[in-house]
């Protein structure tokens, strides 16, 4: 059963949509938006298969973006 992760992300500033772009190329991503006038600039959820892709997903691919400030990421228990 796949694991569902939400995203906040804080951008340098100009760059959301960069960053929105980027992530729609990743395959374990199934939403993503840029906000206006929020505290956060990108928000995304993704389904990784296991909690070992969670980090992957996560530190690997989503931290190494360039242009991202800050990031949080949540696992999503319910719907």
């Amino acid at each position: 059963m796949p694991i569902k992760v939400f995203l906040a992300i804080n951008t340098k500033k100009g760059h959301a949509e960069d960053i929105q772009s980027k992530l729609t190329k990743y395959n374990e991503v199934t939403l993503v938006c840029t906000v206006k006038n929020g505290i956060f600039d990108v928000v995304a959820i993704a389904d990784v298969e296991s909690l070992e892709n969670y980090r992957v997903f996560s530190i690997d691919k989503v931290g190494r973006l360039p242009n991202i400030e800050d990031y949080t990421s949540f696992i999503i228990l319910g719907e």
